[in-house]
């Protein structure tokens, strides 16, 4: 599932989940697609009327259609509502549950922490984590951002609760 993707214009709802599950073999059963997604409020709606996160369940109904062993994501949850996100990690718990493995990438951190088994984070194509959520939070925990600046004059600078001035 793709964080992001044109969906036809025009189409129904509908039709685009019955074109993905007749793009497979062994299809998920139309309803049990519905129940993982809640579709059934929009499914006459053509996707040009879909809110971002209404069309990011569409996508997610499409990725699951062919009843997949090995589901990959997107920043899944983007554009979503905070109880559409809450149902989206609870039908992703229920497939890991079930010996489905579930990749995904993720800027929301909180996700990860609740959702993975292990975290690895990558930066510039190299990793530089990789472990559980309990592993990997002592070693990034306590530290200190900080930034010296020539240009500015310290009498325009404000103190701000929890910032120490002068520290370096």
């Amino acid at each position: 599932m793709l964080q992001v993707g044109t969906l036809p214009a025009g189409a129904k709802v509908r039709d685009l989940v019955r074109f993905a599950r007749d793009l497979h073999r062994s299809p998920m059963p139309a309803d049990a697609i519905m129940g993982h997604v809640g579709l059934e409020p929009i499914l006459e709606r053509t996707v040009d009327a879909l809110l971002g996160g209404e069309a990011q369940r569409v996508r997610f109904a499409m990725a699951i259609a062919g009843d997949p062993e090995l589901v990959f994501l997107d920043e899944p949850t983007v554009g979503m509502d905070v109880e559409s996100r809450r149902a989206f990690w609870g039908t992703m718990r229920g497939f890991a549950a079930d010996g489905r493995t579930i990749l995904f990438a993720t800027h929301y951190l909180e996700e990860a922490d609740q959702a993975a088994d292990r975290i690895v984070v990558f930066d510039r194509g190299s990793i530089r984590a990789d472990g559980t959520a309990a592993s990997l939070k002592p070693s990034v925990g306590g530290r200190v951002i900080q930034f010296r600046s020539d240009d500015a004059h310290p009498s325009r600078c404000r103190a701000r609760p929890g910032v120490r001035r002068g520290a370096r």
